[in-house]
């Protein structure tokens, strides 16, 4: 759809604004095109998360690496898949949500996307 198609051009444009090449970025729960499209780093092995993906142990392992090299921009579409609350990033998978929301602001919106920057200097510094 042709809305569609600004919301993408609009997050493209805002990840090469704020990011360098080779920097890492992070699309949740899904949405790998951004890495292609900017030329940017996926920091996890993982080109989307999806419910029932990581058990604990595979979350918190993610979340190792997140803190390890965190994201200089998240983009995240927070959406309940299928309609099912349960099925909402932030309720399969606390950890990373609660590191999200912890180090990162949203800068802008375009569609379903939020668009997200790392806020946490310390993290930053990594």
């Amino acid at each position: 759809r042709p809305e569609e198609v600004e919301w993408i051009k609009i997050v493209v444009n805002s990840i090469l604004t704020h990011t360098k090449k080779g920097d890492p970025i992070l699309a949740l729960p899904l949405n790998p095109i951004f890495y292609f499209l900017t030329d940017r780093n996926n920091p996890t092995p993982y080109d989307w998360i999806l419910p029932g993906m990581l058990d604990d142990k595979k979350e918190t392992m993610v979340l190792g690496l997140l803190e390890a090299n965190p994201p200089k921009m998240i983009i995240y579409v927070n959406i309940a898949i299928d309609g099912k609350e349960e099925r909402r990033f932030s309720q399969y998978c606390p950890k990373i949500f609660k590191f999200i929301d912890d180090n990162y602001r949203r800068i802008d919106t375009a569609g379903y996307f939020q668009i997200l920057v790392l806020t946490n200097k310390e993290l930053a510094n990594n």
